[in-house]
Order: C-alpha cells, then sequence, then structure tokens
C-alpha cells in the first residue's frame, strides 16, 4: 500500500507508454481518491497506445463513481488525455460515451432550467446565490433571496429566466442598492422585462437602495399575451453598495427560488463536449442527439457558455463555413441584441437561413432598389456577418472582430466589410486588432493603412454624452409621442419609418432592437458606422462648382441624382461632371446633439424604440 501511495505521488512526473500500466497497477491495487484518480487517469491517457488506451477505459468504469457530474468530469479527462496521445479513442469508449449523453439527456432538459447566467461586458460571470433577506419593512421574519451579493460586490452579470406568456400584471419583490448613499444612484442594477421574440424593453425595476425589499406591480394590460422574460442585471462595480436580489415573483411565472447555481447547464455543457468529441474523432451522432444540441442553443434560460458550446458543435457538424465559427462567442453576452441572439440561433439550427424583415433595419437606398437581404432566401455568410454588426455596439463589434481576426478567411471577410463600411474601420484604431490583421501578409497591411488614413477625426466629448445619456435612460423614461414630432422634424426628411418620411437614408423600421447603446452610437456619430451604400459623394463640375451629397443613379443613363443632407435633390447631368470622390462620411448631419436638449434626445430615444 505504501509502494501504490508513493506511485501516485510520482506518477504525474512519468512519461512515456509505461505510464498508463503504472496506473493500472496503482487503481488495481489500492483505494484512490477519485478525484486523484480521475486526474491520473488523465495523465495516463496522455501517455497511452492505442493497444492499451482500452485498459484505461475499463479502469475508468470502475471507479466507484456514480453521480453524472463526476462520471463526465472522468469521461471529459480521458478524452483530453487521448487527445493528448493522439490516439482514435477505443470502441469501448464511444459506446461509454453514448451511455453517458442519454443519461444526462434523461436527466436534465433545458425546458426544466429556469434561469441562465451571462457575461456583462466581457467579464467573468457572477457566481449568484441565495441570502435571507426582509420581503419588506416590518416583516416578520426574512426569505431567501436571489442575490448578487454571494459572488461578490465587485463582480457583474447577468441572470436570464426562461420565457414564459406575460401575465396581466406582474410584481416583483426587489432589495438592494445603486452605489454608495451620499452619492447619484446609478442605473447598472436593475431588474429589466424583455419582450421575447424583439428584446425590447417592457418595463424595469431599480433596487430600493435598501437592504430590506420593496414590491413593484408591473402593469403588463397592452402585452396581449406575448411571451417576455426577465434579466437581473448587476452591472456595478463597486466596493460597497452595489448588490441586488430578487424574492418572491407573483404570479409565480418563473420563481427565483428554481435557481440552481448551474448545475443543469454545466450537465447539459458536459453533454454537448461529449458529444462533440464523438464527431470530431469521426464517429456519428444520431438526430436525437443533433436536436438535443438545437434545443441548448435556442434555450435562452441556459448559460451562455453552454449555448457557445452547443452552437460551435452544431456548426462543425452540419460543415457550415468556417467563418460561422466566429459567432458562438456572442451568445455568452447579456447585451448581444435578441434578434441578432435569433439569427445566430437560425445559422447553426435551420437548413436554410432566412432574414425576415422584422429582424432587419432596412438600408434601402429606393423603394426601387432593395438590397440582397430583403430579396435572397439563402444569404450568403457575407450578409449575414454585415447585418449583425449593423446590429451590435462597440464592444460585441470589438469581440466579434477579434475572434474573426484569428484565421484568414473570416479575417479577410471582415476587411471586406470595413472596406464597405460595416463595421466601420473604427475598429482599427484598437492597434491589436490592426496588427493582428497586418500580420497575414503585406496586402493585409496595405488595406490595413489605407482603412486607417481615411478615417475621420474622433469627436472630442462624445463618448462623455453618450455615457450620459445611456444613464439618463434607464433611470427616466421619454415621451413617445415627443418624440415623434422630434423625429418628424429633425429626420424624416432622410428617415422613413412605419410609413412615413424621406428615403435618402436608411429605413428605421425595427431600429429599437438595437437597444439604447447602439442607438446613442448611431445619432451621436453617424460617420462611424457608415454602409458603403450612404457614403457621400464630392462632384467637382465642370463649371467650378463642388456639391456634395448622396449620388444615386437619376431617372435616365446620362443622369445622376445628388441628395443634400437636408434630404432635398436635385438632378444633374453627367456630362457636367468632372470629377467624383466616393468620402467616407454619411450623409446625416454629425451635429444633431447641438440641435436638441438631453431631454428631446430621450424623448426621440422612446420613439425609435417604441
Amino acid at each position: 500500500a505504501i509502494a501504490a501511495q508513493q506511485l501516485v505521488d510520482v506518477l504525474p512526473g512519468l512519461d512515456g507508454p509505461e505510464v498508463s500500466t503504472l496506473t493500472a497497477a496503482v487503481l488495481k491495487s489500492a483505494e484512490v481518491d477519485p478525484a486523484a484518480a480521475i486526474s491520473l487517469l488523465q495523465h495516463a491517457a496522455g501517455h497511452t497506445t492505442n493497444e492499451s488506451a482500452a485498459d484505461l477505459v475499463h479502469l475508468a468504469l470502475a471507479l466507484p463513481v456514480e453521480n453524472l457530474r463526476d462520471q463526465s468530469e472522468l469521461y471529459q479527462a480521458l478524452a483530453d488525455g487521448f487527445g493528448t496521445a493522439r490516439i482514435v479513442p477505443p470502441v469501448e469508449f464511444q459506446k461509454w460515451s453514448e451511455r453517458l449523453a442519454i443519461q444526462i439527456f434523461e436527466d436534465v432538459s433545458p425546458d426544466d432550467v429556469s434561469w441562465g447566467q451571462y457575461q456583462w461586458n466581457g467579464k467573468p460571470v457572477l457566481n449568484w446565490g441565495f441570502e435571507p433577506r426582509l420581503p419588506r419593512p416590518g416583516a416578520a421574519a426574512k426569505a431567501e433571496f436571489l442575490s448578487s451579493l454571494p459572488g461578490g460586490e465587485r463582480a457583474v452579470g447577468v441572470l436570464r429566466s426562461r420565457p414564459f406568456v406575460l401575465p396581466l400584471e406582474l410584481k416583483i419583490e426587489v432589495c438592494g442598492h445603486l452605489g454608495f448613499p451620499d452619492q447619484s444612484p446609478s442605473p447598472d442594477n436593475r431588474v429589466v422585462l424583455r419582450d421575447f421574440e424583439t428584446g425590447s424593453e417592457l418595463a424595469s425595476i431599480l433596487p430600493p437602495r435598501n437592504d430590506t425589499a420593496a414590491t413593484t406591480e408591473l402593469n403588463l394590460a397592452g402585452t396581449n399575451g406575448r411571451k417576455g422574460y426577465l434579466e437581473i442585471i448587476d452591472g456595478l462595480d463597486l466596493r460597497a453598495y452595489a448588490w441586488l436580489a430578487v424574492g418572491r415573483i407573483s404570479p409565480p411565472v418563473v420563481k427565483a427560488a428554481d435557481f440552481d447555481g448551474g448545475f443543469a447547464s454545466e450537465q447539459l455543457a458536459a453533454a454537448v463536449r461529449i458529444l462533440a468529441h464523438r464527431h470530431d474523432n469521426k464517429a456519428p451522432l444520431s438526430p436525437s442527439e443533433t436536436d438535443r444540441l438545437k434545443q441548448i442553443v435556442m434555450a435562452i434560460q441556459l448559460d451562455g457558455p453552454t449555448r457557445r458550446l452547443a452552437a460551435e458543435a452544431l456548426l462543425k457538424i452540419r460543415d457550415l463555413p468556417e467563418e460561422y465559427l466566429s459567432l458562438p462567442l456572442l451568445l455568452e453576452e447579456a447585451t448581444l441584441p435578441r434578434p441578432v441572439d435569433q439569427l445566430i440561433v437560425d445559422v447553426c439550427v435551420n437548413d436554410k437561413i432566412t432574414l425576415p424583415e422584422s429582424r432587419v433595419v432596412k438600408s434601402v437606398p429606393t423603394e426601387a432598389e432593395p438590397t440582397s437581404l430583403q430579396t435572397e432566401s439563402s444569404p450568403t455568410s457575407t450578409d449575414v456577418f454585415r447585418l449583425i454588426f449593423a446590429q451590435i455596439d462597440q464592444h460585441l463589434r470589438t469581440l466579434l472582430s477579434t475572434r474573426m481576426a484569428t484565421q484568414r478567411h473570416s479575417a479577410e471577410m471582415l476587411m471586406t466589410l470595413m472596406e464597405s463600411g460595416v463595421p466601420s474601420a473604427q475598429l482599427l484604431r484598437d492597434q491589436r486588432l490592426a496588427q493582428q490583421l497586418s500580420g497575414f501578409d503585406d496586402q493585409f497591411a496595405k488595406r490595413i493603412s489605407s482603412l486607417i488614413s481615411s478615417l475621420p477625426p474622433v469627436v472630442d466629448g462624445t463618448q462623455q454624452l453618450a455615457a450620459s445619456l445611456l444613464t439618463r435612460l434607464k433611470l427616466e423614461d421619454g415621451d413617445p409621442s415627443e418624440g415623434q414630432r422630434l423625429f418628424t422634424k429633425h429626420c424624416s426628411a432622410c428617415h422613413r419609418r412605419a410609413g412615413q418620411g424621406g428615403i435618402a437614408g436608411p429605413q428605421l423600421d425595427g431600429i429599437g432592437t438595437r437597444g439604447p447603446s447602439r442607438l446613442i452610437e448611431d445619432i451621436l456619430q453617424p460617420n462611424q458606422n457608415v454602409d458603403i451604400a450612404f457614403r457621400t459623394s464630392v462632384v467637382v463640375m465642370k463649371d467650378g462648382r463642388v456639391l456634395t451629397g448622396l449620388l444615386k443613379d437619376g431617372g435616365r443613363d446620362d443622369e445622376k441624382l445628388l441628395i443634400a443632407t437636408d434630404g432635398k435633390s436635385q438632378t444633374i447631368s453627367t456630362n457636367d461632371i468632372e470629377e467624383t470622390r466616393l468620402s467616407n462620411l454619411s450623409l446625416m448631419p454629425a451635429n444633431l446633439a447641438t440641435q436638441i436638449t438631453p431631454d428631446e434626445f430621450l424623448h426621440l430615444i422612446a420613439w425609435l424604440s417604441h
């Protein structure tokens, strides 16, 4: 026994095929702690041969490991070891994987999960937990609340509920804080009710800045039985007064008490890894197993990392274009717009990708010139990425671009998209991204240099104004009717919404699904994300005049239509044009923030989001 224990201590430092034989001898002759046994088996599998691999599988199956979590960990340890040894797992291992996956799927269903954990702006997932809190002032006893405090005051993250049919009214107990009591409230901690189809915010609740809960009643009579979901958002990173918690939800469309600490998501993630490993080793998956993967990626109530794993597995199993593998990481992010989430799911699970008008913020130069995204039933991957970039904010654009820059084909697509204006080449101000892309070859470097040299100057104060407006939007409600009046006055000459307005600029039906952060960015910085279809041209006339505007084909072959920033157009003869130069600027003026007050800005955003 002493000799066996000594081997347990020295085996992790040994190399060579004899490690497998020694490990088998130790596990057969001595009682070894299960955790240590798993570690030993992984090390042995990493040095095994095709001839001895089956013996390790039999040893693993003989270990006294009963619960599914430990069995999954044991399986993954051997899978990782076989991968290190670069051997094809034996038949016994494949059969074990089939049994284990079936057991997990029988034990855990996505439909039974109530809450999923998501990242907040790229930060690690917060470890939510439970703690006792008073449900109301004067309550006789404390109740268990689902809280962000167990994860630490400085941690941030989001819990997302499973979807449910919206009741006529909803009562939610909330306690917690919005920053230090002697400072202005920060709205980064809140509970949000969202529409399941669009992700639009239906209502939000701020914690009462108190350890004792307050009950908020939401009137949802106008939702007409639609589906919705809740998000508990802890976005406040402070050393104190930075937590929130949720108690009873009535009616119990979803229960805070049903949060399982991510256990079910972890189990499903283990099953996904098992299926992905089998596929990587050329073992076929059954249709029911593929359907399980689809069910997982579609379930917004599962942890973001679990959905990402399922999405990556499906893309590989279905042998879709490699560039699509850049998309699943976005599923971990709580700020991903719901329509983009749905589009990524479509790419992963459907044989035919469609881009319904309800998901598309249309970029239509004229009614007679629809874009390919409206007419093609099976858009290309470039079309899909263009649509996604058009709807995500700066953080998500950076995340996606950085991932695309790791593989040549997707990097080429990213370059082509930036040259067309969506996403903006402003991303290349990040020197790490520019350096990564330049590393492919000299041609990449030249294209990057050209894009950077054409960037418009950075406008001072814009980021601070955007942050201020976003904070106010979380604390205050704008007036949509007043916003409609402002839209008519300042925007409708070029933009159309709900069938009203001009068609010189992009149509704005559905733009609210982008979220307030992206809306503010697009309004304050119109030159940051300009589709090539809406870049202005500088037109030098033969009579010496220089005109600027959006240049389009006219009614005749020898005519052009020039649309100015006020939406007015003039027809010019091509015979009178000396030269035309395409700029990188939008037709939209960049000074709207000087023409309307911050209060009016809130009203305008309310109308666009309505």
